[in-house]
Formats: C-alpha cells, structure tokens, sequence
C-alpha cells in the first residue's frame, strides 16, 4: 500500500460509496498476504492488516521510486519486454535516471537523502 489507507479511501466514490471492497479486507488477512506499507503514517488499514511499515518523509514519494527504479535498471531486474511493449520515451527518461542530464544519479543513496528510507530498506 503505497500511500493508501483503503479503509478511508475506499469509502469515497464518484457516485455513491457502496463499501463493497469492505467484504475483502477480512479475506485479505485470513489469507496471508504481507502487505508493506510505504506512508508516513501507520494508518489503520496498515494496522488492521499488520503490514510491514516503510515510513517516508511527506511528499517524497517520486525520489523513492526512482530510486527504486535506478536500482532495478542497473542490476538489470526490470521487464525488458513490459518496457519495449507498454512504454514510450525510456530512452528519453534514461538520461535522467542515470544522472547524465542533471549530474545527480538517482540511486538508492540519493533517494534515501530525500525520503528517510534506507537504501538497504528499498532494495528489499
């Protein structure tokens, strides 16, 4: 859950709120899935589903995932095909990523500068 507290966010709806997703969340938990929690705050979902708690500075969302992203292009982790098929201007963004168009590299050192998350703790 990144950035998410489904419990309040699930009950608001461009029409009405139905609280159907409220069904799952039990389902969710008795099934045994790790959730992590990437938020500022260890909300109440995150509680409710004893999530692993990633907490991050407020607004720094973007400096981790790209740091997260710099880590899995460098140790060539990431879905070649997905990027070739659904994406378009990687080229274009790589520059950026790697640095060569600011002098900063985003890395999971740089990232950890901003958002308070350990670089160790983002690989993971």
């Amino acid at each position: 859950m990144w950035g998410a507290d489904l419990f309040k966010c699930n009950r608001i709806d461009y029409f009405v709120p139905n609280h159907v997703n409220d069904g799952y969340y039990p389902k969710y938990k008795r099934a045994g899935i790790k959730f992590i929690s990437i938020d500022p705050l260890y909300t109440e979902t995150a509680q409710a589903f004893s999530a692993e708690w990633i907490p991050i500075r407020p607004n720094t969302d973007v400096a981790l995932m790209l740091g997260m992203m710099h880590y899995l292009y460098t140790s060539n982790q990431y879905d070649k095909a997905f990027i070739a098929k659904y994406t378009d201007g990687f080229d274009k963004f790589l520059p950026y990523l790697l640095g060569e168009s600011d002098n900063a590299s985003k890395t999971l050192e740089w990232a950890s500068q901003i958002t308070g998350v350990s670089a160790e703790k983002s690989k993971n």
